[in-house]
């Protein structure tokens, strides 16, 4: 998060510029444009390299917080391997993918000012000069990037699948995720039910988390689209459709990074209201019948608003959780019934068909000589076999930390301290 904000930083401060760092005769170029030119081709190519390094790796890392959230919520990846391998590997590689893509720009001098936004950005000057006369181009416009609008365009579309599947599919694959550990939950609750009040607040709670969950990584996905993927887009739309587009598009562009400061301080508030409700549904289960017709036993406590949340997180920031929502722990339970011959029935099943089918595949006329001609199989069939062994040796070591426990539970860390 911290780097999506810096980045912004820097992204809305090269661009909340607009038209000053431009070439004076920008006016001559584009007749129509409103903005003037103060700078030369120089400040123009340094904004535009920028702004447009900025925001190829503002998209980035919103890719890597999707799939950080799908390695953190679907595949349960502990948060220290998370900072120590994913994150340096994202970032390394986001910057050679942002700079390599922003240096083609500068080599080709297709670094300009465009009439689709109000500061320098990648096209050739006049935009879209090659298409007609490269001769008529002051900057870049050369042999490589004859026909630059249509090949703009295709570009746009290129990005933007970039962009949306990756979004897509993580989204998908966590949300199927949470809601199979919620039915796993509710089949624990009903089989060891507890207090009602409780039980209760626990299921009430698990809801909660897991709409949390989609919301929060929805809504980066979602900020990051509306700010920084319908501007460029509108170069689809005829001139006289896409000027109220257009406003709207520069009214949104800068402000990705306000969006995720909401996003942020709505998590903050959501864990200090439900340690607060923890906090008195607990008590009164404790207490018993002690407080009053409402149960009200620590009015102050209890009615800590949106605005009183707001009020801690900013007149006390220490004392708020150092958390995300992506941090808490999903309800889970041990698999007390899996034995080891459970396992070893299981391995011994799997490795017989993949070597079964092995069997069966080079007896039949013609087949043998065809999978032998197919790079890797043999390779293939061979990791398929390790693969079975692989999870025959964790599921025992498993078995083996597990074998003197009994079923426990493990509620979000602000229901733990109560329920234990």
């Amino acid at each position: 998060m911290f780097v999506l904000s810096f980045t912004d930083l820097i992204y809305s401060t090269s661009v909340g510029l607009t038209t000053l760092p431009m070439p004076t005769d920008v006016g001559e170029v584009y007749p129509a444009f409103a903005g003037r030119g103060f700078g030369t081709p120089l400040t123009c190519t340094i904004q535009g390299f920028i702004s447009t390094s900025s925001v190829t790796f503002i998209a980035w890392v919103n890719i890597s917080l999707s799939l950080y959230y799908l390695l953190k919520i679907r595949y349960q990846t502990p948060k220290e391997k998370l900072r120590k391998y994913f994150e340096p590997i994202m970032l390394v590689l986001g910057l050679i993918i942002c700079l390599t893509f922003t240096w083609s720009y500068l080599r080709r001098q297709e670094i300009n000012p465009v009439p689709y936004t109000p500061w320098c950005s990648g096209g050739d000057y006049p935009f879209a000069c090659s298409e007609v006369d490269i001769n008529l181009c002051i900057r870049g416009g050369n042999e490589k990037t004859r026909g630059g609008l249509e090949g703009f365009k295709t570009f746009l579309i290129i990005y933007l699948m970039i962009q949306l599947v990756p979004h897509a599919v993580c989204f998908i694959l966590n949300y199927v995720s949470v809601r199979r550990r919620e039915k796993e939950a509710e089949a624990l609750q009903e089989n060891q039910p507890q207090s009602p009040e409780i039980e209760t607040h626990a299921s009430s709670s698990r809801h909660n988390y897991s709409k949390i969950i989609m919301m929060q990584s929805a809504m980066y996905g979602v900020a990051f689209f509306a700010c920084n993927i319908m501007a460029p887009h509108l170069i689809f739309l005829p001139p006289m459709n896409a000027a109220p587009l257009q406003v709207l598009a520069l009214i949104l562009r800068p402000l990705q990074g306000f969006f995720c400061m909401l996003i942020f301080v709505y998590d903050k508030m959501y864990i200090i209201r439900a340690i607060n409700r923890a906090n008195n549904i607990a008590f009164r289960a404790m207490l018993g019948d002690l407080g009053d017709e409402d149960g009200d036993l620590f009015p102050e406590e209890k009615k800590l608003t949106v605005l009183g949340s707001i009020k801690l997180m900013v007149a006390n920031p220490s004392k708020v959780p150092h958390v995300v929502m992506s941090d808490l722990n999903i309800l889970r339970f041990h698999e007390q019934d899996v034995s080891w011959m459970d396992v070893a029935i299981s391995a011994a099943l799997k490795t017989m068909i993949i070597s079964g089918i092995k069997v069966v595949l080079m007896r039949i006329p013609g087949i043998k000589v065809l999978l032998m001609r197919i790079p890797g199989i043999k390779v293939v069939l061979g990791l398929l076999v390790l693969e079975s062994t692989a999870k025959v040796i964790s599921r025992i070591h498993y078995l083996t930390r597990i074998s003197t426990t009994t079923t426990t539970k493990t509620y979000p860390t602000w229901e733990v301290r109560f329920f234990r």
